[in-house]
């Protein structure tokens, strides 16, 4: 039952959100969402075009958890194919993609096997704000699962990309619960942002 949650999870992180419609060489925020109250994902205004050779020299796309109230009891899960992940923002999982027509980045997809006891313990969530970023080289990427590490990357060709970043987690009803129950509430929280590749430098 969990492999498949954890299958659903990533299946849901694959589709391309729903974004209003823009012109083709619009990019930045598109969107955001959440089940919780006072707690988001936020992409800031920041560069989101650039060149194919300018993205191959490593871009930077910075994103913010917020968390305006302490929430007890709070189960991260990961969203990996082999459920691998680990807390990384403000004690939650956060998965990162960019997708396009053609090329998908996605590093945290296939880490590979582990050896972990799931679900992950219940842990408190602080109040606070946690930054974070992804560095992305321009490339399609699926994670260092199965040699991907020694397979050369290929490049993404010009054109439109939706860059998204999601965590997902369950509330135990009693913040002393370690184990994932059908009661718990499910803790959902996505940003997305439209990125331009163009050709050339």
């Amino acid at each position: 039952m969990m492999r498949f949650r954890l299958m659903a999870i990533l299946f849901a992180l694959v589709l391309p959100a729903c974004v209003p419609a823009q012109t083709a060489m619009e990019c930045g925020p598109v969107a955001d969402s959440s089940t919780v109250s006072g707690l988001a994902i936020r992409i800031p205004t920041q560069p989101c075009q650039w060149s194919t050779d300018s993205a191959a020299r490593g871009v930077v796309i910075r994103y913010q958890l917020t968390v305006d109230r302490d929430l007890g009891g709070v189960i991260p899960l990961p969203q990996d194919i082999g459920g691998c992940q680990e807390p990384r923002v403000g004690g939650l999982i956060v998965a990162r993609m960019i997708r396009g027509d053609s090329a998908v980045f996605c590093p945290e997809c296939d880490l590979g096997p582990c050896q972990r006891t799931l679900p992950l313990p219940a842990t408190p969530l602080r109040q606070g704000q946690y930054a974070d970023s992804l560095v992305w080289d321009g490339t399609s990427y699926s994670g260092p699962s199965d040699g991907n590490s020694t397979i050369p990357r290929r490049r993404a060709p010009p054109g439109v990309y939706l860059f998204r970043v999601a965590t997902v987690a369950r509330r135990a009803q009693s913040p002393a619960q370690g184990a994932v129950a059908e009661s718990d509430s499910v803790i959902s929280v996505s940003a997305t942002m439209r990125l331009v590749l163009t050709p050339g430098r």
